[in-house]
């Protein structure tokens, strides 16, 4: 063992360098995605997944990093071949192929283990890059193996540990080992009662707990099913009910609920580089190693990740990650990626969701399986467009891009389409259809009229339109005025298109209602003071429409300049009560706590503030007064969701507010129940952050299951309401649960089907929002390595 120790030394030295090389090449950048390809066999997975060979399609004995023609990867191991998967995930046949029980790799080597009689015959292979056998042996019952890159074998059997060096073969110990690794430095075998450390200048052992005597040890119960030694830090990971790390001193620290581990029964584990990474029967988890209270979780499950099955093996390689389960292969790439590289990704899924200039997502017949993705018809066409024409409005203000432009006409021309074909001055469809389209879209449901506008024959329009369609086209047309009208043509055709809707609204007979074309109101377009102050049914929505109209007479007077619109304000504000109306607009209630009317206040609570400014010194009352007692009330209640759109509205609101001359601070934050935003900036800003980096590169809602997990705490308020899903108090991370929108519940842990994409709207409006209102760091390009914390390893993840 001192002669193998010795013969590694000056390589440690070379591959500690070369690492701190690459930490310090690492720092400073902005932050890191993981990109996942999975591999299944034919027809059981979408059709843009690789299919695996047939050779590694019969059941998987894991995987091991390795090296083959210079590439970095992992071996992969069938129960009759092994392969290599190299970084640039090409699956290449190394022609080792036999019957195997167990394997195991690292470098150019990789050891097979196939049954023999009574025994195990063990071939050692070198792959440079043709393999060739270099050692054989046999041994008794062997169960584990582990080399390392020199060659240097070490093999656990059911009754010694063997080291195979040099074409010598040494018995180390006697015992039932069940796991082992080996670096030039040291060997760590688990046995079923025993944790063994041998290295050149001593050994040592620590129990192993048994969970059936009760008697205890500083690890999980026995048998211990991997081991990994980062070759880099020195620190040991090992597999188990419950993942544990030992630092270099040999100091142990089970993970599990204690340090916020997402899910246990760790069957493989693999470290490197200052990472961990460890898969079970529930997926892979990965954090960084460090004391167990300061730990930060990435958890990776279900098909965005990874093919069905339970985790077999994983193997580390550089900060990515190579999956085996049951039934396929995964690559979790990391990759650099800045905000600007992921918004102009999420561009190119708009073709295929794009309806008539309308975008509303689409929807896949065969699971997962966009090429099969059709866009439909929503009861909210209008505002799922706007989302994504106010976005691209601020997006053309910012870059100044004729292909955000020209993005930007096709999109509004959907909405305004919305408007003509009803026939109806000032009132918005809620979707429309061709006539190919007719029979699909009226077996959908809802109230279908025939258009008889000229040039519309044919076409049908979907009528009753609700509030939530006034939301988001007149938040969009105010953006569009405000940030992409470049001449005064396009804003007039703007204030033309507001003063339409707002004179539906406001004319008798119904006043502050929208007319539909049966000449009634419509059943939810109601703002009328008997509706909101007296009517029961509309208790709900009493502040919440209360700030909707107030913000658009405050929009009308801006684009059109009509004192008529103030004088609607200001009696609705006075004597109707809707400035104090407001105030209290957010129902905490859990069994109506409506996330749909979160997007409903918040977009025009934008419109709002952006238009107050214009109004202000024409009306003999305080504007912004109830607005900001308003928006910091409701953004105390929200706050913990860790919204990219919420948290930017509000600090767009607030800086609209600000910089308005004459106005202080301190005497009109008068809400003393709730934090002004003035105060809560910076974690405001980290969690606009946070949401953007996290949300999912797919925009498929993959079923997620985070129900399991033992890093959430449940809300249990939300049962004893009616509620019948299972909520956490705090929200994970975009990429580990199914909502896409923010009319969503972000505490759902359970949901997702695998055939719908949804539009990119909830984070291209935030990320062109903090954009034009210089709320993040932003860069035009990513250099650099991985990294975020000047660590050189990839961002911190989440605590929750």
């Amino acid at each position: 063992v001192a002669q193998w120790g010795m013969a590694q030394a000056f390589g440690r030295a070379v591959r500690m360098l070369t690492y701190v090389v690459s930490v310090f090449a690492a720092s400073g950048v902005s932050y890191t995605e993981y990109v996942a390809t999975r591999w299944v066999s034919p027809a059981a997975g979408p059709p843009d997944w690789p299919v695996l060979p047939e050779s590694l399609s019969g059941g998987f004995l894991g995987v091991a990093p390795g090296v083959h023609d210079s590439e970095a990867g992992a071996y992969v191991a069938s129960t009759g071949s092994v392969w290599f998967l190299n970084e640039a995930q090409s699956l290449v046949d190394l022609n080792i192929s036999g019957r195997f029980t167990s394997f195991c790799g690292r470098g150019e080597y990789v050891a097979t283990i196939g049954p023999a009689q009574n025994s195990s015959n063990i071939a050692l292979h070198r792959c440079q890059p043709g393999c060739s056998v270099v050692a054989t042996l046999t041994a008794q019952h062997a169960a584990a193996c582990a080399v390392d890159s020199s060659g240097t074998l070490v093999l656990g059997t059911d009754t010694e540990l063997l080291l195979f060096q040099d074409g010598q073969a040494t018995r180390l110990l006697k015992g039932n080992f069940t796991a082992v690794d080996i670096t030039p430095e040291r060997i760590v075998a688990a046995a079923t009662d025993k944790l063994h450390f041998l290295s050149p200048k001593a050994q040592r052992w620590e129990w192993v707990s048994s969970a059936p005597t009760g008697q205890g040890g500083p690890t999980d119960p026995g048998p211990l099913p991997s081991v990994s030694i980062d070759p880099k830090t020195g620190w040991l990971v090992l597999g188990g009910n419950e993942l544990s790390l030992v630092d270099p001193a040999g100091s142990f620290r089970r993970m599990g609920p204690r340090a916020r581990q997402p899910v246990n029964a760790t069957v493989a584990v693999s470290a490197l580089g200052g990472l961990v990474w460890a898969g079970g029967p529930h997926g892979v988890v990965m954090t960084k190693q460090g004391p167990a209270t300061q730990l930060h979780w990435r958890y990776f499950s279900g098909p965005r990740y990874l093919p069905p099955g339970a985790v077999l093996g994983v193997a580390a390689v550089g900060f990515s990650a190579v999956v085996a389960t049951t039934e396929g292969l995964a690559f979790l790439r990391s990759e650099e990626w800045s905000l600007e590289k992921k918004a102009a990704h999420y561009v190119e899924a708009l073709p295929r969701q794009d309806r008539h200039g309308l975008l509303n997502g689409c929807r896949m017949t065969k699971f997962g399986d966009l090429s099969t993705c059709v866009p439909r018809t929503s009861d909210n066409d209008g505002l799922w467009t706007s989302l994504s024409v106010a976005s691209t409005a601020l997006e053309y203000n910012t870059t100044r891009c004729p292909a955000a432009k020209q993005r930007l006409s096709r999109h509004l021309q959907g909405m305004r389409n919305l408007l003509e074909i009803t026939g109806v001055p000032g009132l918005p469809a809620r979707s429309l259809c061709s006539s190919a389209e007719a029979a699909d879209c009226v077996a959908g449901g809802g109230t279908w009229h025939n258009s008889t506008v000229s040039g519309w024959e044919g076409w049908i329009w979907k009528g009753d339109t609700s509030s939530d369609e006034i939301v988001g086209h007149m938040f969009a047309y105010n953006v569009v005025y405000d940030f992409a009208s470049d001449t005064d043509a396009d804003r007039e055709e703007i204030a033309k298109i507001v003063d339409a809707i707002l004179s539906n609204i406001v004319s008798e007979p119904f006043p502050f209602s929208l007319v539909d074309i049966t000449g009634a109101p419509t059943t939810w377009g109601r703002w009328d003071p008997t509706t909101l102050n007296e009517n029961r049914d509309f208790s709900d929505g009493r502040g919440l429409n209360s700030v909707q109209i107030l913000s658009w007479l405050l929009l009308g007077h801006k684009v059109t300049g009509k004192e008529s619109y103030l004088h609607h304000f200001s009696a609705l504000s006075t004597d109707h009560g809707y400035s104090a109306n407001m105030l209290n607009l957010k129902i905490e209630w859990p069994e109506d706590d409506n996330f749909s009317d979160d997007e409903l206040t918040f977009l025009p609570y934008f419109t709002y503030f952006s238009s107050a400014g214009a109004a202000e010194a024409r009306l003999d009352l305080d504007v912004w007064r109830p607005a900001v007692a308003s928006i910091q009330r409701t953004f105390d209640i929200v706050a913990d969701e860790r919204s990219a759109l919420w948290g930017s509205i509000a600090l767009s609101c607030w800086d609209y507010f600000s910089r308005h001359e004459g106005l202080s601070v301190p005497a009109v934050a008068v809400d003393t129940c709730s934090t002004p935003l003035s105060d809560r900036r910076h974690s405001i800003v980290e969690g606009i952050q946070w949401n953007l980096e996290t949300w999912p590169l797919s925009l498929i809602d993959w079923p997620v299951e985070n129900s399991l997990r033992q890093d959430v705490r449940l809300n249990h308020e939300s049962q004893r309401n009616r509620g019948s899903t299972p909520i956490s108090f705090h929200v994970l991370p975009a990429n580990e649960r199914s909502q896409f929108r923010w009319n969503d519940d972000p505490h759902h842990l359970d949901g997702g089907s695998g055939v719908t994409e949804t539009d990119p709207g909830a984070f291209s409006l935030p990320y062109w929002l903090s954009r034009s209102f210089q709320l993040l760091p932003f860069r035009s390009t990513t250099v650099g390595a991985l990294g975020g914390n000047g660590d050189g390893l990839p961002f911190e993840g989440h605590m929750i």
